[in-house]
């Protein structure tokens, strides 16, 4: 189950496990890691998700139900919609004509449309249940028509009916059952309705409601304007829907609606209202408590610091003349522990009841109350109370401001190091979801990927072979052709490197650029060429390989079907040639820097090692396109020095030929060579004075 409301949900839960179902259940919005890894592991026979119009991104959250559902062979799909589709008024059966008069009810016909199109395109086993409005125990407050109802009654949020009409209900539990009966009867129909259950007019559920509502809600009335349309200017609920007739389901299924229930409405609503009143009840108590401690935390240093006043007035009036000539005044005592606890404030408050203590202390031994302000010793006293206080209170001050910038800079490495782990996680998630994407996918990322794996060589050859490979395998076609630009005849020729298929072995080894217009064209502009006009002479499609500005090969892809002629696969193969273009540069600089370990000093003659390396890359080309030739052709021993077998043998092979130490001597590997071609090339040898001993193809 996904996406379904709890009460419905705890309906279900009890229907299908007293049935012997093991029933799983994904509310936490639907989080796609979750959702793949339940599905995967349960193996799902039947998948119930509701389709709610009011439900952020909800036609991306369909679709990934129904790729879960598909991914995941999900037997059966049960798509819980309600009335609001068909929008006529009149009783509906599920060939009824979709006529949707809300933006929710034309938001479930799409989704429902979607939903079709898995059922006819991937044959996946998914029907639309439409049933009523529904209400049960536990329906919360904004949840359905009565939730909303209820809420806007007691929020006070002027929220209007725009139609008023008939409104059907059915009960959660009886919804359970129909769902149930549904899953065990092994019903595929595409649409099946569950109603009509009660129906209730307007006036009939404000006279079952309202006396429930509390005294001071807004219970929502119908508003319309002089000219007698609806108030768009408030929150409309709509009220009044299609009947659903369940002669249908009831044929087919056994399945019956409830009577008349106004008491299991009226019921839900109580709940939702007692609910509400228990919520606020608990804030009110809250806030109470929490205001008095707000209060008495407040009141508290100042019964303090009055109590301490008292208590040094005491202390005074007890020594009487002694309190006024003491060695130590106790007063400081008291400002000083004021001042510590609660700061400069109360260190003040405090100095000025000592400085009344100590004035009255005075009065009471005799002196004038308006000469003690003109006493010097009586005024350093005074101040010496107030920078008491002062210093105390200053430190305390500061200890608390450091203590609170502490709590501060706490909270928010909290803060800090919360928001870390959460990008930390969902970088994991990320990371761990792209990597099973890009490994175990078929899309185009994971053949992205593994062209890169493939393509990760330096060995010229090889690059070749799997460029071939990874083409085919990228566009999904047979026939693929690589031709190469040599540096003398560039400007002429392409001759054939590797190819696959067929039609691509059909095709010429070697292509005069001036004879085909496309080669010209890719050659300029360095661009995929698409055969749309169907040219009889050009491939479907051509892309080049470029590298230091210039282009060394032409990736040419035979026998497209109907649906890859678009852009994609010229996307596809435009893409696919930049990486290749990529992996041949790597390799020709490689093998420039290389160059005097691979071939034999002023030579293009490779050594034994770099000539066995090419031997065997063109045998692993022949496991994988076994339509190519490659002969070795090894040299008899002959008197000529190095330098002049160089110069007589590069010009008389191709360039993609190549020419090694092999044995006691030397050999030539051609490749992509046709029948007639070792017969040719061997009677120019002999023309020179050079003779083949031995002719074996490699493979």
């Amino acid at each position: 189950m996904a996406g379904l409301p709890a009460f419905l949900e705890k309906q279900l839960v009890i229907r299908f496990n007293q049935g012997g179902w093991t029933v799983s259940s994904i509310n936490d919005r639907l989080k796609t890691e979750k959702t793949e890894n339940l599905l995967a592991a349960k193996r799902a026979d039947v998948l119930i998700y509701m389709l709610d119009p009011r439900r952020e991104y909800t036609v991306g959250w369909l679709d990934r139900i129904m790729i879960f559902a598909y991914n995941s062979s999900v037997r059966r799909v049960l798509l819980l919609s309600n009335a609001d589709v068909f929008g006529n008024g009149k009783i509906a059966q599920e060939d009824s004509a979709r006529e949707p008069q809300t933006k929710s009810g034309r938001r479930l016909s799409r989704l429902e449309a979607l939903a079709g199109s898995w059922r006819s395109y991937e044959k996946l086993q998914v029907t639309v249940m439409h049933i009523p409005e529904l209400y049960g125990e536990g329906v919360k407050m904004g949840e359905g028509l009565l939730g909303r109802l209820v809420q806007a009654a007691i929020d006070k949020t002027g929220v209007a009916v725009a139609d008023v009409g008939i409104q059907p209900f059915l009960s959660a539990e009886n919804a359970a059952e129909g769902i149930w009966l549904w899953a065990v009867s092994g019903n595929n129909d595409p649409v099946i309705n569950l109603g009509p259950g009660t129906k209730l007019l307007w006036r009939d559920f404000v006279e079952l409601t309202a006396p429930i509502m509390p005294q001071n809600s807004n219970f929502p009335l119908t508003r319309r304007r002089e000219d007698g349309t609806s108030d768009t200017s408030v929150e409309s609920i709509r009220y009044g829907t299609s009947a659903l007739d369940g002669a249908y389901a009831k044929n087919q299924l056994g399945w019956t609606a409830d009577t008349d229930d106004r008491a299991g409405i009226k019921a839900a609503v109580k709940s939702m209202v007692d609910e509400q009143q228990k919520q606020w009840e608990m804030s009110r108590s809250f806030f109470t408590r929490e205001r008095g401690k707000r209060i008495l935390k407040r009141l508290i240093p100042y019964a303090e610091n009055i109590a301490g006043a008292v208590i040094m007035a005491v202390i005074a009036a007890l020594q009487g003349s002694d309190a006024v000539h003491a060695y130590f005044d106790l007063n400081f005592i008291y400002i000083g522990a004021m001042g510590l606890l609660y700061g400069k404030y109360h260190g003040f408050l405090a100095a000025a009841f000592s400085m009344l203590i100590l004035s009255f202390g005075y009065v009471s031994d005799g002196s004038d109350p308006i000469g003690l302000l003109y006493e010097p010793g009586m005024m350093l006293h005074y101040v010496a109370y107030l920078v008491a206080g002062g210093v105390t209170g200053y430190f305390s001050d500061r200890n608390e401001y450091e203590r609170q910038s502490s709590e501060w800079h706490q909270k928010r490495a909290v803060n800090q190091i919360a928001l870390l782990q959460r990008m930390l996680s969902d970088s994991l998630q990320v990371r761990d979801r792209l990597y099973r994407q890009i490994v175990n996918s078929g899309d185009s990322v994971g053949r992205i990927y593994r062209t890169v794996q493939k393509l990760d060589s330096v060995e010229m050859e090889q690059i070749y072979t799997q460029a071939v490979m990874v083409t085919a395998d990228i566009l999904g076609v047979n026939d693929v052709a690589i031709y190469v630009a040599g540096s003398r005849s560039r400007e002429y020729y392409l001759r054939r490197k590797v190819f696959c298929g067929e039609r691509a072995a059909a095709r010429p080894r070697s292509l005069r650029i001036e004879d085909y217009g496309y080669l010209k064209d890719v050659l300029a502009t360095k661009r995929t060429f698409m055969n749309r006009k169907f040219a009889e002479n050009a491939p479907d499609l051509a892309a080049p390989a470029v590298y230091g500005g210039k282009v060394i090969a032409v990736i040419e892809v035979y026998g497209l079907t109907f649906e890859q002629w678009s852009y994609n696969e010229q996307n596809l193969l435009s893409l696919t040639a930049r990486l290749i273009s990529s992996a041949l540069s790597r390799a020709a600089e490689w093998e420039r820097s290389r160059a005097e370990e691979n071939y034999l000093p002023g030579t293009r003659i490779l050594n034994r090692e770099a000539f066995a390396k090419v031997i065997e890359e063109l045998r692993v080309r022949h496991a994988l396109v076994k339509a190519t030739s490659n002969q070795l052709l090894v040299l008899e021993p002959n008197a000529f020095s190095l330098s002049d077998l160089n110069d007589m043998l590069k010009t008389r092979v191709r360039e993609q030929d190549f020419i090694g130490e092999y044995g006691d001597g030397y050999a030539l590997i051609l490749t992509d060579s046709s029948k007639e071609a070792p017969e040719l090339v061997k009677k120019r040898l002999a023309d020179m004075g050079l003779y083949v001993a031995s002719q074996q193809e490699v493979m």
